[in-house]
């Protein structure tokens, strides 16, 4: 299992490999929550951050210090939509956010992202559904699922990739008797020219 890198070799690779990163690193100082809030807009703003991203930043600082974030030693303590009710709290964050968070960085293996568009389209295209499947429609369809719909939210995702799988167009009761009427008059038709032919 591949570990995380010490914070002072990223910094270090960082700064010998961008200079004009190397010179906001040296100006804002440590990357910490602590300073984080304790810093102007001025530097943030110049690194690229709008404004909207900025407030975003600095709510997530100000929850994780009042505690409305948990840390990882909570979180693993913690059932999927409480950490949903949670962290969705921050500005900017919502559901579909920390559910990635859930399937990719803590591993949780029942997250159903609904929101999600991928997900979606693969569950239209393996069902062959004329249109894209509802939240609720998609939950009812997953139960069977349970509890390992991430992993089964990892094959909608591929699903939606294949190539050449089409959504099925729902036919009514009426098109369904014409088609098979159809069907039937040229079977009839063929058997009719064959045995004309063999005459």
């Amino acid at each position: 299992m591949k570990t995380q890198p010490e914070w002072s070799t990223a910094v270090e690779h960082l700064c010998s490999a961008d200079a004009k990163l190397a010179a906001l690193i040296a100006e804002v100082g440590p990357c910490t929550i602590k300073n984080l809030l304790a810093m102007e807009d001025g530097p943030l703003r110049g690194a690229g951050l709008s404004q909207n991203k900025l407030l975003a930043l600095r709510d997530l600082a100000a929850k994780c210090v009042d505690g409305t974030v948990p840390d990882k030693r909570a979180l693993a303590r913690m059932e999927d939509e409480e950490i949903i009710t949670r962290i969705s709290q921050v500005r900017g964050i919502g559901r579909w956010t920390v559910e990635m968070m859930l399937l990719f960085r803590l591993g949780r293996p029942n997250v159903l992202p609904v929101d999600d568009y991928g997900v979606r389209k693969g569950m239209q295209r393996l069902y062959k559904l004329r249109e894209l499947p509802k939240k609720g429609a998609m939950r009812r369809r997953a139960r069977k699922w349970e509890p390992w719909c991430s992993v089964a939210s990892w094959y909608m995702w591929r699903c939606a990739e294949l190539p050449g799988v089409k959504p099925g167009k729902a036919k009514t009761p009426a098109k369904a008797k014409a088609a098979g009427l159809k069907k039937k008059t040229a079977v009839i038709k063929k058997k009719v020219a064959a045995k004309r032919a063999a005459k």
